[in-house]
């Protein structure tokens, strides 16, 4: 696909998605809830697409239960209503993609007990076919849809602004290599990607002759010691970004003041990468997957972008592989037994105090 008709697409998308953030409930009587989950910015974003994403399919009018994406500040301007304070969501029926709601007022998206995406980290290959169909779109794929939602969302003029300000002072353009170094809690859902995979995919990129820079956003300090790049290509790093290397999203439930600090750091960094011309990154991590989604709107040339599975450690380490699956289920047996005990619900018990 080339970007005229990527271009064509946005437009036409754009129409769509109005109609879904002004729908009354005279145009769509159908609700479906969101429930916002307080985890990294990233991954409540992507939950968000996929909410837009089923709304549109079902005709259905976005409800969120929170303004905000709590312990995040919000990025985006309003969009979609927001639940009546109260709102008993649990008892409601939930969506599955192999059950039948057409007859159900109010559903429920809870990606806890239901996602719409693979192991790949893209939107659901018969969810891609059906939004071809009702939007009549053709060559498209998960990423390209993940890039339509994302880039119709408005992000607040400030914070936009402020982004796009650090993305020229430090030369970031389409001869930049971005790379998402992808650190942190990391560990908890899956082994960190080997440094040398990514140093690989630049070098791929680099032989191109395209590229004269590389652009590394991560939540590791140690990031520039440890991905290597040749030596031609600059490299553009924000040295007076504060690194935390952590669960970010739980330091920001006992430290609410850094919560605007950090909402703008993350929305930066994946507006940054996304204006590269290349991305390397992990098809677990949401940052990647976004920014790799604008970059293949805007390019007729879909090899821009290298996702790594971000399960590669496991599927090619048997020791690695036995140690994560041990510490599923134990994690899985702890909410079990003691589900008061989740960040969840942890978080929605002081969020009601």
């Amino acid at each position: 696909m080339n970007a005229e008709i990527c271009d064509r697409y946005l437009d036409d998308f754009n129409v769509v998605f109005e109609a879904v953030k002004s729908a009354t409930e005279i145009d769509r009587p159908k609700r479906l809830y969101c429930v916002q989950l307080p985890i990294g910015l990233g991954g409540q974003i992507s939950i968000r697409i996929d909410a837009i994403i089923l709304a549109i399919l079902f005709d259905r009018a976005i409800y969120f239960l929170s303004k905000e994406d709590y312990p995040y500040g919000q990025v985006f301007e309003n969009f979609g209503f927001i639940a009546d304070s109260g709102f008993d969501w649990e008892g409601r029926p939930k969506y599955s993609c192999d059950a039948e709601f057409s007859d159900v007022e109010n559903l429920v998206f809870d990606r806890r007990t239901t996602s719409i995406r693979g192991m790949d980290g893209l939107i659901l290959p018969q969810l891609v076919e059906a939004l071809k169909i009702k939007l009549n779109l053709q060559a498209i794929d998960g990423l390209l849809i993940e890039g339509l939602v994302f880039k119709s969302l408005k992000i607040k003029e400030d914070i936009f602004a402020e982004s796009l300000d650090f993305v020229g002072r430090m030369g970031i353009n389409h001869e930049t290599i971005g790379v998402h170094y992808r650190r942190g809690d990391k560990k908890v859902e899956s082994a960190y990607v080997p440094a040398d995979l990514v140093n690989m995919e630049i070098s791929n990129f680099h032989s191109s002759g395209n590229f004269k820079s590389v652009f590394i956003a991560s939540d590791t300090p140690l990031a520039t010691k440890e991905v290597q790049y040749p030596d031609d290509l600059k490299l553009i790093f924000d040295f007076e970004e504060n690194r935390f290397d952590n669960a970010n999203h739980k330091m920001l439930f006992k430290n609410r003041a850094l919560s605007d600090q950090e909402t703008r750091v993350a929305i930066k960094n994946i507006i940054a990468l996304a204006s590269c011309g290349a991305i390397v990154g992990q098809n677990n991590a949401h940052f990647a997957l976004i920014a790799a989604s604008c970059i293949a709107l805007k390019n007729s040339d879909r090899a821009n972008y290298r996702l790594i599975d971000g399960y590669f450690l496991e599927k090619s380490n048997g020791v690695v592989s036995l140690k994560f699956k041990i510490k599923r289920v134990l994690r899985g047996f702890a909410k079990k037994l003691v589900p008061w005990m989740t960040v969840y619900s942890r978080v929605s018990k002081a969020q009601k105090r």
